[in-house]
Formats: structure tokens, C-alpha cells, sequence
């Protein structure tokens, strides 16, 4: 069963603290570091900011910063108009099963949303379509 914060937070770090799975369920290291992934893009997203000089090591000469990372939500629309989870794979509009769905082309055409069996729009579809602006 999802776990529920117990404080406050932002809906992005809300959905993915909701993503882990009871301590009795197994976890592997590779589904730790995808959900630590998705929790670091969270926190970038909610809450901005640029990266602490104190964690760059000072013999390490100055880098070009890297390009933010993408948000990661657990269901979105990706720029190209596909419908996929937080992994990559296209989904259907009942395994969104009530939850948001994130549409990262901003205030475009729902009509137009592409689901993993090629159809169209959000007949189906029960549940809350957010526009995300970048």
C-alpha cells in the first residue's frame, strides 16, 4: 500500500513519496535509485535553486551546469503528445486510474493526447489532466 506524508508538501513530492512501497514489500537498488531519481527532479521542480558550491570538490575546475532535469511525474504527457509513465512506457487512460496526469506540452490540445494503442483525446480517461508550464 503507498505510504501518505505525514507533513505538508508540495503535489510533485506528495506523488512521488506516495511511490514507495511498504518496507515489508522488496525493493531493488535499481527501483531505489529510479525512485531517488524521480525524488531529486521533485525537489528541483518544487522548489528550484542551483547546485551548493560546498558539494563540487574545490580541485575540481568550474563546469559548465548541466541543463535542468526534466520533471518526472508518475503519469504525463510527454512533448510529443504520448502518454506515458514515469519510466517511459506508454499507458492506456485506465492505468492512470484516477491520479493526475501531467501534461508537459503546457495548455496544449487534450484532443490530441496519444495513448499506447494510437487513439486519441480523453473519452475514457477518468481522471485530472494538469498543465505544466516550462
Amino acid at each position: 500500500m503507498p505510504r501518505k506524508p505525514t507533513t505538508p508538501a508540495g503535489p510533485l513530492i506528495a506523488a512521488v513519496y506516495a511511490m514507495l512501497p511498504s518496507p515489508s514489500v522488496g525493493y531493488s537498488v535499481d527501483q531505489q535509485d529510479e525512485w531517488l531519481t524521480m525524488m531529486r527532479q521533485a525537489l528541483r521542480v518544487t522548489y528550484g535553486g542551483e547546485q551548493s558550491q560546498s558539494t563540487v570538490a574545490p580541485s575540481t575546475p568550474a563546469a559548465k551546469p548541466a541543463p535542468p532535469l526534466a520533471p518526472v511525474f508518475p503519469f504525463m504527457v510527454n512533448p510529443q503528445g504520448y502518454a506515458i509513465s514515469a519510466k517511459g512506457k506508454r499507458i492506456m487512460p485506465a492505468e492512470v486510474n484516477g491520479a493526475v496526469l501531467y501534461d508537459m506540452r503546457g495548455e496544449a490540445d487534450i484532443g490530441a493526447i496519444i495513448w499506447a494503442d494510437d487513439s486519441t483525446g480523453v473519452i475514457g480517461f477518468a481522471g485530472e489532466i494538469s498543465a505544466v508550464m516550462q
